[in-house]
């Protein structure tokens, strides 16, 4: 079982709010939140023990009234006493929390793994927080939790005594097998990340022995080139003990160089520990940190024409530069809007790093009524379309960017014949019945073009649905 109490510098006062000068948080003593068994601080809450672990919750608000922390976010860290006497596990507790709304306090709320050899005894668990007052200032400041262990070894027991050795012949002991360690699995948030960012990398150690524990574990975090530094100032990480079949989770930050090319990084861990009697072994570990670069395109807009007529064939086109470092991939376009048929979809490929590529494609002017499934009478009038540009990168996610026009179709002009010399006009006069077929040929030609638009769409629904 355990006992605790909670005191910071100045300590708050029993049954009342703590206050504090000069400090900029203080511990809630007058009320409960979940996980303290209805029990305020000031009438005597305890932690709840329970399978090897002590949990705690201490409530803590600001001081000044109105004078929230910057972010709404207070960073915690714990100081769990010498690694040789304290009663807890040595793991990563630290974490960042939130201003919880309804309270309006910071609640800390965590939980310990006791070690398994512990001794009875009162021990400090120092809980030290950090941030930023609202007008940018930085604090710290250390809160004192008591813990007293009553289930462990008793220190003033008197040892029972051992019997006499009986002499024997030594033998020889058999070899001790070592006990391995290795990285059973981790995370990588954001994956893939993008050059110039930081990254989130959670990795654990698992100790593959089923019956040997290793003990003074160190884990050191490096990059494989300077492209990729760790974040924070300190790079080693350290475990008291990993029991045999059990693993340790370690959270760390890596920087990522804007100028990388996008490929993946390399993380290396390198772990020191000891293992039976005290016998020094070493591992090597790495973790793959896929990298792509942001993609910067610039371009020309495509333009497409205000007004166009019926049987007319428009080029549109549009010239794309790779402002990035990496590759760009599979980069085309497309029109899309009814009544305009594109011979096909325009591949630009794919463009490298300061290159400049165009693209183009042709464009038949139908009319309005010959839209797939169209409810429209009128052949001609306004029709909203757009050209869509469609492109990837190195890891072949997809991007698209849509540049959205409007035009107007208008009936097909039939162009006059050019008029003959004065002299002729009585020869020629009876030719009028020319432009006539003229018109004629060209209505039957988009006529014969609307009918194969439309039954090729219909075998191609046809063939979907057979699909």
């Amino acid at each position: 079982m355990c006992g605790l109490a909670a005191e910071a510098n100045p300590a708050p006062q029993p049954g009342d709010v703590a206050t504090t000068d000069g400090n900029v948080l203080a511990i809630d003593n007058k009320n409960t939140f979940p996980g303290m068994n209805n029990m305020t601080y000031s009438s005597g809450y305890a932690p709840t023990v329970a399978n090897g672990a002590a949990h705690i919750v201490l409530p803590l608000y600001t001081v000044d009234p109105g004078g929230e922390l910057m972010g709404e976010q207070l960073h915690v860290s714990f100081n769990l006493g010498d690694t040789e006497s304290s009663p807890f596990q040595f793991l990563n507790y630290d974490e960042t929390i939130s201003l919880d709304k309804a309270s309006g306090r910071y609640i800390i709320d965590k939980s310990f793994a006791l070690a398994g050899r512990r001794v009875m005894g009162r021990y400090p668990l120092v809980v030290n927080v950090d941030g930023k007052k609202s007008d940018g200032t930085q604090f710290t400041q250390s809160f004192t939790v008591y813990v007293t262990i009553t289930d462990g070894i008793d220190p003033n027991a008197t040892p029972t005594p051992e019997p006499t050795p009986e002499i024997e012949t030594p033998s020889e002991e058999p070899p001790v097998p070592e006990a391995k360690v290795l990285l059973n699995s981790y995370t990588v948030t954001p994956s893939p990340a993008v050059a110039g960012e930081e990254v989130l990398v959670s990795a654990e150690i698992l100790n593959t022995s089923e019956t040997q524990d290793i003990s003074n574990v160190k884990v050191t975090v490096t990059g494989e080139t300077t492209d990729l530094m760790p974040v924070d100032s300190t790079t080693s990480y350290y475990f008291k003990t990993i029991e045999s079949g059990n693993s340790v989770w370690l959270d760390f930050k890596m920087k990522i160089s804007p100028g990388v090319e996008p490929k993946p990084l390399r993380v290396l861990l390198s772990i020191k520990y000891e293992g039976n009697k005290a016998t020094a072994y070493s591992a090597e570990e790495n973790i793959l940190i896929p990298v792509t670069q942001e993609i910067r395109l610039e371009y020309d807009e495509p333009q497409f024409p205000a007004n166009v007529n019926a049987g007319d064939t428009q080029q549109v086109s549009m010239n794309v530069m790779n402002m990035g470092i990496g590759t760009v991939h599979n980069v085309r376009m497309e029109v899309v809007a009814d009544a305009l048929l594109p011979e096909k979809t325009a591949f630009i490929g794919n463009i490298a790093s300061g290159e400049a590529k165009k693209g183009e494609l042709y464009v038949f002017v139908g009319t309005k009524d010959m839209a797939d499934g169209a409810d429209v009478v009128e052949k001609y009038g306004d029709v909203s379309g757009k050209v869509v540009l469609t492109y990837e990168d190195e890891n072949g996610q997809v991007f698209t960017e849509e540049f959205p026009f409007e035009t107007t179709i208008n009936p097909p002009v039939i162009m006059p014949e050019e008029p003959e010399e004065e002299e002729e006009k009585p020869k020629n006069q009876g030719q009028w019945w020319i432009s006539i077929v003229v018109a004629g040929a060209v209505i039957a030609a988009i006529v014969i073009i609307r009918y194969v638009v439309k039954q090729k769409q219909k075998r191609q629904r046809e063939a979907d649905e057979a699909d």
